[in-house]
Order: structure tokens, then sequence, then C-alpha cells
């Protein structure tokens, strides 16, 4: 079996602690500044139900079972918060930021049959601080744990492949592996596992590999750990009501939604090229420079990068082709791509002393880099005080590390090695992010709507007798509920709010939900003098007026 690599095991380290410090200056830093957006306050929810309850195999979202996201994630997060002794934004995020950190020494130690050291340590850096990844690694979402497993089991895959692991342990502990993933996000990490393996067996007519018998093995390895997670799933739900969720959520990709099929053909490559930036930048000596082309010849008889181009083809146009897909789910591909160009890179660092041009190219790269970087700590910084942000002393010395090096690049750069030119890029670029997440921490802070602040408000608001409150609709702004210090029960409609006791019944809907034609009792509201409002504020042009009323006593 072919190895075309080099096995430098030999692990410096300074490597080690390069990772560590990059992981640290570019999560880090304000991790905890940013209330709960996007998909976090659900996965908070959930991880504080859990917490609440002790019940770590019923996801519960506002008094619902939720089941549309295995709970995975939910469990690290109530994991954090329970070692710390606090659910709040620091601690949900900080699962993320292990997990890439993981990431990061998983690329350096499991490329080592292929990549020389400085190859190596190209692909954990730029893994790192890749925008895409920077972007989810520091948020409470289920993205870096499943990018994670995905980049984890399939290299963990191939090089028990080449390695020529008993095929009984390949398959079961691959696909044990694979069982953990599905409780990241169900059938996609499979479903990149198998797109991949197979494809990669088919181009090296070893299908029957993958019709054996240790596959098979496998398989019911695989399917043993399902069956533990879906018999914890039917406490709850019956079966056939848990695969329609699944084919609900397949099919609802295939929609155009608000986008045309040929709007997001032409958009998504250039969204995923922005979301692999600064390192796709590194892959173009290589095309446009003749004399790298034997090179190249050589590179492709890598069995990783055969694997990793493979894995980037096969699963890209799937993605590419339905018009709801969203850049984070090719997220997985982005250490592959960053593998390739780890390989080129050390070509480049072999061809250098006899092509000048490639150290002038990176040289200029970096310069441009730098100065963008300049002008940014520089925009961020004046903006920040025209909106009277408050310049802190980490705000500061963010924004000051970034400059120097910036300016260090600009006047120094002749005098770094070329090998370097990766560790200096991945600080560059990496340290922008804390430094943006900083400053527009402070400024959403400041909004009136701000979801944090709203639900300050209504905390402010409710008596303290007050247990419950109900929320109308389904995670209609989840963002500002999981603030509140009450229990919060998820209703269907109006029609739903419990009438016994009706001086103690709050409720928080918004004035999108509402319907003027009465037509629909769900979304009717009582009658007027049925209830009060205690509350309104303008939350967003989605959802229009927040509205907090409460039941008036004797309403039926």
């Amino acid at each position: 079996m072919l190895l075309s690599g080099r096995k430098d095991l030999s692990v410096p380290s300074i490597h080690l602690l390069l990772i560590l410090l990059l992981t640290a200056a570019i999560y880090l830093p304000f991790l905890g500044d940013m209330a709960w957006r996007g998909n976090e306050p659900l996965r908070v929810i959930v991880a504080q139900a859990m917490l609440e309850t002790g019940d770590y195999l019923q996801p519960v979202f506002h008094g619902t079972p939720y089941f549309l996201k295995p709970p995975l994630v939910n469990w690290l997060i109530a994991a954090s918060a329970a070692t710390f002794g606090s659910l709040n934004e620091w601690t949900s995020r900080l699962p993320s930021v292990v997990l890439m950190f993981l990431l990061g020494v998983s690329l350096y130690f499991l490329t080592a049959t292929w990549l020389k050291r400085d190859g190596r340590l190209f692909a954990a850096l730029a893994t790192l601080s890749t925008a895409g990844l920077i972007l989810k690694g520091r948020t409470a979402e289920v993205d870096s744990l499943f990018i994670f497993l995905v980049v984890f089991i399939l290299l963990l895959w191939i090089n028990g492949y080449v390695r020529q692991w008993n095929p009984v342990i390949l398959w079961g502990v691959s696909l044990f592996l694979l069982g953990i993933s599905f409780l990241t996000k169900g059938p996609q990490a499979p479903a990149y596992f198998y797109s991949t393996v197979f494809a990669f067996l088919f181009f090296r007519k070893k299908t029957s590999f993958f019709f054996s018998r240790a596959h098979l093995f496998g398989l019911l390895i695989f399917a043993g750990v399902l069956v533990v997670y879906v018999s914890s799933v039917l406490r709850s739900i019956t079966l056939n009501d848990y695969i329609d969720l699944w084919i609900a959520q397949i099919t609802s990709r295939g929609s155009t939604g608000k986008n045309s099929f040929l709007g997001h053909l032409f958009q998504y490559p250039i969204t995923i090229f922005l979301a692999f930036m600064p390192w796709v930048l590194f892959v173009f000596p290589a095309f446009f420079m003749r004399d790298l082309r034997a090179g190249i010849v050589r590179l492709l008889k890598n069995e990783l990068v055969v694997y990793s181009l493979i894995m980037i083809v096969v699963n890209f146009p799937v993605y590419w082709l339905l018009p709801s897909a969203r850049d984070r789910y090719f997220l997985p591909a982005g250490p592959f791509i960053v593998i390739i160009n780890a390989a080129f890179f050390e070509l480049y660092i072999d061809s250098a002393e006899t092509m000048p041009q490639l150290r002038i190219f990176f040289e200029r790269t970096l310069k441009v880099l730098s100065w963008t970087a300049v002008l940014a700590v520089v925009l961020i910084f004046s903006i920040g005080l025209y909106k009277g942000l408050a310049l802190t002393l980490l705000l500061g010395l963010t924004g000051a590390g970034l400059a120097s090096l910036a300016v260090y690049i600009i006047y120094r750069i002749r005098s770094v090695p070329l090998r370097y030119f990766p560790v200096v890029t991945a600080f560059l670029v990496g340290l922008y992010f804390p430094l943006f997440a900083g400053m527009n921490a402070q400024y959403d802070s400041m909004q009136e709507n701000n979801p944090k602040k709203i639900a300050s408000e209504i905390n402010g608001i409710l008596p303290d007798n007050i247990v419950v409150v109900y929320e109308l609709g389904y995670k209609r702004f989840q963002s500002v509920t999981c603030y509140l210090n009450k229990k919060v029960i998820m209703l269907d409609g109006f029609d739903k709010l419990p009438t016994r006791n009706a001086a103690n019944t709050y409720f928080i809907f918004d004035s999108d939900f509402v319907s003027d034609t009465g037509d629909n009792p769900r979304k009717t509201l009582p009658p007027e003098n049925a209830w009060e409002e205690i509350y309104s504020k303008y939350f967003r042009k989605s959802k229009g007026t927040l509205i907090v009323g409460r039941l008036r006593e004797g309403s039926e």
C-alpha cells in the first residue's frame, strides 16, 4: 500500500506552544462579551434545562421536547457550566474553543505520515486562523464539534488504511466515532464520511475493502450507537415522527427559500472562497508559475493530498446544488483545503532558492494583508470612539499587538525566512477577529433592541411570585427568553394560555405573530378587556414589536 510520504513524527515543543498561543490569541479575548445570538440561545436553553432537571437524554426547549438536533453539543455546554459553576456566554462558548485547539493538534499529528514538520505546522495554524472556522469557533453552536469530529474521523481512517491497520479495528473504531458524530448534526457527518471514503476506494480500485466483512462489523457498531441514542428519543416521540423530522429537515435544504437557484450557484463559491481566506491565496503560485508544475505532479502521488482532493471534489457539488445550503455546511472541507495548501507550501520552500518569484509573491501578499490590518485597526478604533465605545485595556493591547505585527511585517518581512510566513500570517489574520469582536460586542450592548437588555427590562417588571412566563409561537425570540430568570413555557398560540388564576398568567409575543383577521384562534389576541399590555419594545424587522402581556382576573 502506497505511503507516498515522510514519516516525520518528531514534535518540537515550540510547535505545540504556537498552536496553543494562537488558539488563545484568537478565541479567548472577548469570548463572553457578545450576547448569545443565532442558534446559541437554543443550545444554551436546552443545556440549562438539562442542568436543572438532571435529564440529559431528553432535550427540552422551553418545556417542549427538542429532537431537531441531537444533544452532544448541549452535553458539552452543560459540562462546561457545571465545571465553572455558571452557565454564561463564556462558559457556553469555551467547549468550541477547546475543540478548535484539538482540531489544530489533530491536524498536526494525523498528517505526520505525509507532511514534514513545516507542513504540519502550516496545516494546524492555517486551520485555526481560517476566517469561517474562527467565526464558528467563538460561538456556543454545534459547528466546531461537528467539524472536529468529521475531520478527525476522516484523518483517522486514512491513517489506519495507509498504515494497514487490522480492518476490523479500522472500521470498528471509525464507525464507532461516526456513531458519536451522529449526535452533532445527525446524518450529515456519516454523509461526509461515506462520500469521501467510498470515492477514495473507488478511485484506488479498492472497493472490495468497502464491501468487506470488517466494514459490516463496523456498521453493526455504528448501528449499536444509534440504537442506544434513538431508544432514548423514542421515550417521547414515535419512530415515524422522528424519521419525519429528519426527512423534513433534509428536504428543506433543497428548497430555494428566499434565494434563487441561479443566485445560489453564483454566490456560494464566492462565499466559500471568503470563508477559507486567507489560506486559499497560498495555492495561487502553483497554478501561475510553470516551473512548479513538475512538483505538482509529484504531489499527486501523496496519498493524503489525493484523499483531501477527493473529499473536496465529492462534497462541494452537494452543497453547491442545494439552494438553501449555508457556507457552514461545507466548513469541514476547510482543513482538507489547508492540507493541500500545506503540501504546496512544502513545495514552495523546496523551490524558493531557484524561484525567487515565490518569495516575492508571498512578501507582497503579506504586505497587502499587513496594510489592510493597519487600516482596520485605525478604522475600528476611529469608528468605535465616534460611536462612544470605551477603549479598554484589552482592546488597546489587541489593537496594538495587531498593528505592531503588521508594521513589523511591512518593514522587516525580507528578514523573515519563508518557512515562518505561515506563523506571522496566522497571527496577523487571527488577531483581527477578537479586536472586531470586542468592539462589536460593546456596540451591540448599547443598542436599544439588544436582546440581553430587553430581557433585563422584562425581568425587572415581572413580579417575584411569578414562576412561569409563556412564549407564544416557536423559537420566535429565543435570544431574549434565554436571559429571562423565570421558567419559560412555549405555547402554540393564544388559545392555549391557562386561564385559571389568570392574573398570574404572563405571556410574551411579537406583533408579527398576531393575526388581525380573527380567523385563526391560535394567532388571535384575547379580547381587550381580558388582558393588558405591561411592556413593549421594538425588537427587529422580522418580528416587529416584542410585547409582554398579562391576563386580567376572571378572563376566560
